[in-house]
């Protein structure tokens, strides 16, 4: 292979990291680059020439000084020779367009999570009320699987109220908000957490995130993170209060739902109205509850009977209990210490309570 199509060969695998703010996918997936053409320029050494021709799914895109711009980064920075990119911008044609559009819809008709060749187990952490322990769960929750010698990966997908970092005491540089602005591919921002033990995509505080997010783009991100799900025993998303449409698309796509409540009547009510909305939108979902903060595990129960009561008698199905942690003072202090629960209070009632949980799930 010659200097030219070498170089042509290794632009084109450099251009599959940058990624279509809007779509989600790289410009190369999408069929967005039509041609690159390595030309040596005359008199200099080891300098070249290079014209991209970029195709954009429509004509005038407000994104693109934006694509160009990763584009020509991503020809600039060639680590092996001096290139001068070119980048020549134009629209698909319809037939392509029409085409690109068919296989995106088919797509997003699947559940990414459940592919042939999938054996991760994800399961969705949700809440009809915010304030009932769903992060704290969430990220003990992951901390017992991994103790298990689970590779878990921990997915903040609450971004308006995403804590998951603040928690486990985490400076993350890169988080969601970057995926979902398209600077970021989702295995870009994984971190690593020495003292858990587990990843984590950290979610973005304060951002309208998942909420604002277009439901194609979601099911992307969700085809997105299916892939990385592949590479892991256990996924957990951590979804944002209540029964917006993300967390309800979100929340589908796991293999289990875990719905938290804790004895509040507000509590009670918000879960009913999630399970609800679950089961009548997605009735093979696989809804289980767990409560929290109970006064006793014969407290605990009792909740967990109210709730079932009005599942049982008004919609028709029985939510299996999957747990009950006990409320535990040590919980708040860890959380105040911005250490792990079964780090700092290995042996406490609701470290305990959370492990038997993590059993379950591993064993059933």
């Amino acid at each position: 292979m010659s200097d030219e199509r070498t170089i042509e060969a290794r632009i084109y695998e450099r251009l599959s990291k940058v990624i279509d703010p809007e779509l989600g996918r790289s410009v190369t997936d999408l069929g967005m680059i039509a041609a690159i053409d390595a030309t040596p320029v005359a008199g200099e050494t080891n300098t070249y020439d290079v014209r991209v021709r970029v195709e954009l799914t429509v004509e005038g895109c407000p994104l693109s000084q934006t694509i160009t711009n990763q584009i020509n980064g991503a020809v600039a920075s060639y680590p092996d020779a001096t290139l001068i990119p070119s980048i020549e911008v134009g629209s698909m044609s319809q037939d392509k367009l029409t085409q690109l559009v068919a296989g995106l819809k088919a797509e997003r008709k699947q559940n990414p999570f459940n592919k042939p060749g999938i054996r991760t187990r994800i399961f969705a952490i949700a809440s009809g009320k915010g304030g009932v322990g769903k992060t704290w769960f969430s990220i003990t929750l992951a901390h017992a699987l991994s103790g298990y010698k689970q590779k878990t990966l921990l997915f903040d997908g609450d971004l308006g109220l995403a804590n998951v970092d603040i928690q486990l005491g985490l400076m993350v540089k890169d988080d969601l908000g970057s995926v979902i602005a398209g600077s970021k591919t989702l295995n870009q921002v994984i971190h690593h957490c020495d003292k858990t033990r587990f990843d984590i995509i950290a979610g973005r505080s304060g951002s309208a995130g998942l909420a604002s997010m277009p439901i194609g783009r979601l099911q992307i991100l969700g085809e997105d993170l299916s892939l990385l799900a592949s590479s892991y025993n256990k996924v957990i998303l951590d979804m944002g209060a209540g029964v917006e449409k993300p967390v309800r698309i979100l929340s589908s796509m796991a293999e289990k739902i875990i719905v938290l409540c804790t004895d509040e009547p507000t509590s009670l009510t918000d879960a009913y109205a999630f399970i609800k909305i679950m089961a009548m939108q997605y009735p093979k979902s696989d809804l289980n509850v767990v409560i929290n903060q109970a006064n006793s595990i014969r407290e605990g129960q009792r909740t967990y009977d109210t709730l079932l009561k009005a599942c049982t008698n008004f919609l028709k199905i029985n939510p299996p209990l999957l747990g009950i942690i006990r409320r535990d003072t040590r919980v708040r202090d860890a959380i105040r210490n911005q250490t792990p629960l079964i780090n700092r209070f290995p042996t406490s009632e609701a470290a305990e309570d959370v492990i038997a949980i993590a059993r379950k799930l591993i064993t059933e």
